[in-house]
């Protein structure tokens, strides 16, 4: 018997509810979705608990699945509404959520243990190690970094039992996950927390190498890969687009559909499916990361990376518009985007009128000019690019869907003389009970299907029948009357004692655990015979001799009191980064600086060892000190990109001493592309930074011009960092200690 593989889910995005029908009613197995707050995708519509209650009551009656993305780093003052928002998601029950942050992570599994969880590609995750790490810690499926090649996804895919989700379509970010803080940098829009100006399509400008767009890059397109992937058994295949309408969730959904359900994919069924994805407006399509030839080309630094079909350019500012020169139809109801000539700022807009010689007109067609009615100011030549059509519609079938309602857990028993129905699943379980009359069963017995489908029925819109198990004491006959009777008297005795807030009770009995629990995380006294650590030191002078000298684990030495660990390490370097942690722990090393997740996997043999977490593994909160702390941290350092009081926040409630990075040029942005240009580079506002391309790693760095230094924070200890700095470099800057990151 031939046993075909299963195959993979086909993820889409859902912005809104419309996108989220549109995405099932096209073929869909899962959608995507985020709330208001703290998700990555925080520019786009997003989800009210009331439509995200209606988009998974619609998937659990269609079979589909929900997952939620609350996949930002969470600062210490917000973990209480995350806890709420997390007692809301239980209650609705979605097919598990998609976290970045440690801390998140953490609060399900202590406090909402029934929540499924998977890691979003904002870990990270870029090894087989740091899929081991996160499935130790309770994730069923982690969601790899873009940036992982198929040769090396194949290895990991034979080193874990993990579900595996890749993207195969949408935007791609040229950094890795987690270490771009190039928006944050220019003025506190942290990409890590959903709120990513995109600073990497701009225009930079660069002494060797003249001017362009060196960090953007094409879009993702998979469609001669869907068979490799079939064949190599990925759970999920995942297409980006959360700010995107219907229109392009129709087209990419049915273009993936049909290459998965063909068995034979040849190029006819590319050619189709392709016209298809011709539809849905993004930038020029490319393989992305996949192999290493693919490294050197996603980026093409020459040519603007610009989503949508070029459909002319603005010939003429007019009160209440401009004059489009186009040179592609456009129609009425078409979303565009306006774009300066220097690639720098870009406009939106749905086309509401149009008109052609001083008369309304529905199309603009090729060659012709037109007004397009607008009350935004535009420039002079920039052009105009289709980024959006008129989606279809379903507004009818999404006005009827109704709202989850919560499922109640029965267990019935009955006897020749009596009926006793019990609640299994409420925080206060109930029990009714009924005196009857029934007779020994001469045929037709009672069964537990006859009282399932009679107590299945429930006339209420607060909830319905879960799990009905039964226990019948004989073999009687009931009569449908009577059962019918029994269970209206049941749910009528239910109705008058659970409310919405009865059956959300365990929730928030969860809720008012954390509040206690909360109330008693605080700091303890550092040990100051700790107090510095210093990475790379060029001199003791300044430093008292119990200063920690830290070394990446590969220079290690005798004299060398921590190993660092990369934050990097890709799958084939994995086994000469296992030999350099062994060499250093013969050495004497009993101390190690973790830099990403990947590591706890890599270190779990060694027992007499202490870890430290350090930037860019981010530490936001208590909570991820706490998931730490499980794991043999003894140290975490403060995520960088912190204003003053979330630093201060994090020291006070942290159970383990918070380390500040004081003095050091960090990486704010790396990748494995191959990047057009080095040295110091400058946008059209004047920020500077260093490109640098490391040949030992294979990654390029971005960093900062300016040295990142930073105060003092009572009860918190001290990194500086000479890997990329000298002592004492007079440009500096406090990142965004004085601002609110947003």
């Amino acid at each position: 018997m031939i046993i075909k593989k299963k195959l993979p889910e086909l993820l889409a995005p859902a912005g809104n509810l419309a996108c989220g029908i549109t995405a099932f009613k096209f073929g869909a197995d899962a959608v995507y979705a985020g709330l208001n707050k703290f998700n990555a995708r925080e520019r786009t519509e997003n989800f009210s608990m009331i439509d995200l209650s209606r988009l998974i009551n619609y998937a659990r009656e269609n079979n589909k699945k929900v997952y939620i993305t609350l996949n930002t780093l969470i600062k210490e003052q917000e973990l209480p509404k995350v806890m709420e928002i997390l007692a809301e998601l239980a209650f609705l029950n979605p097919d598990a959520i998609i976290v970045q942050d440690l801390g998140v992570l953490h609060l399900i599994k202590k406090y909402f243990p029934t929540l499924k969880i998977h890691a979003s590609t904002q870990m990270g995750i870029h090894n087989s190690a740091g899929v081991r790490s996160v499935q130790s810690l309770g994730i069923e499926r982690v969601i790899l970094e873009r940036q992982v090649t198929h040769d090396e996804l194949t290895t990991i895919s034979q080193n874990t039992d993990c579900e595996l989700e890749v993207f195969v379509h949408g935007a791609l970010c040229c950094s890795l996950s987690t270490t771009c803080l190039l928006s944050s940098w220019m003025g506190g829009w942290s990409g890590n927390r959903g709120k990513c100006k995109q600073a990497c399509r701009r225009r930079f400008f660069s002494k060797n190498d003249g001017n362009g767009f060196f960090f953007s890059t094409h879009d993702l397109y998979s469609l001669e890969n869907i068979p490799f992937l079939k064949e190599l058994g990925v759970a999920s295949l995942k297409i980006e687009g959360r700010l995107k309408q219907g229109d392009y969730v129709k087209n990419t959904v049915s273009a993936y559909r049909l290459m998965l359900d063909t068995e034979d994919c040849n190029a006819k069924v590319i050619k189709e499916a392709k016209a298809m994805l011709m539809k849905s407006l993004g930038r020029k399509w490319h393989h992305g990361f996949t192999s290493e030839e693919n490294l050197k080309s996603v980026v093409k630094s020459d040519a603007q990376g610009v989503s949508g079909l070029l459909c002319g350019h603005i010939e003429k500012r007019v009160k209440g518009g401009f004059v489009i020169a186009a040179s592609r139809r456009l129609h009425l109801g078409d979303k565009i985007r306006i774009q300066q000539k220097n690639g720098e700022d870009n406009t939106s807009i749905t086309i509401t009128k149009m008109s052609k010689t001083g008369s309304s007109t529905r199309t603009i067609a090729r060659d012709e000019k037109g007004l397009i009615h607008c009350d935004k100011a535009v420039d002079l030549a920039s052009k105009i690019y289709k980024i959006g059509e008129s989606a279809p519609n379903f507004d009818k079938e999404i006005a009827q869907i109704a709202e989850i309602k919560s499922k109640i857990n029965l267990e019935v028993e009955v006897y020749i003389n009596q009926i006793t129905v019990k609640t299994s699943n409420l925080a206060n379980n109930l029990t009714w009970s009924k005196k009857i009359v029934l007779e020994q069963a001469i045929s037709n017995p009672l069964n537990d299907s006859t009282i399932s489908k009679a107590f299945n029925i429930v006339k209420n819109d607060k909830f319905k029948t879960g799990e009905v198990t039964s226990k019948i004491n004989g073999e009687f006959f009931m009569h449908s009357k009577i059962l019918k009777e029994c269970r209206r008297e049941f749910w009528e005795f239910v109705d008058d004692k659970v409310d919405i807030l009865t059956l959300k009770q365990p929730y928030d009995i969860a809720l008012m655990n954390f509040v206690k629990d909360y109330k008693k995380r605080g700091n303890r006294a550092i040990n100051h015979q700790e107090k510095n650590t210093v990475s790379v030191l060029p001199n003791r002078k300044g430093f008292q001799k119990e200063t920690i000298i830290a070394k990446p684990v590969f220079n290690y030495s005798k004299k060398t009191n921590e190993a660092i660990i990369p934050p990097f390490c890709q799958e084939d370097k994995l086994k000469t980064l296992e030999t350099a942690i062994k060499i250093a722990y013969e050495t004497g090393a009993r101390r190690f600086r973790i830099t990403s997740i990947y590591a706890l996997d890599i270190l779990k043999k060694y027992e007499d060892i202490s870890i430290v977490a350090s930037y860019p593994l981010p530490v936001c909160n208590s909570a991820t000190c706490a998931e730490l702390k499980n794991n043999k941290v003894i140290r975490a350092q403060g995520w960088i990109e912190l204003e003053k009081e979330a630093f201060e926040d994090l020291i006070k409630k942290s159970d383990l001493p918070i380390e500040i990075y004081r003095y050091g040029r960090p990486v704010i942005f790396a990748t494995r592309a191959k990047i057009q240009t080095e040295g110091t580079i400058a946008d059209k506002k004047g920020n500077k930074f260093d490109v640098v391309n490391n040949k030992k790693t294979g990654l390029t760095y971005i960093f900062p011009n300016e040295i990142l230094s930073m105060p003092s924070f009572e009860n918190a200890t001290n990194f500086y960092d000479y890997e990329n700095a000298g002592p004492n470099e007079k440009e500096r800057s406090s990142f965004n200690l004085d601002l609110e990151l947003l």
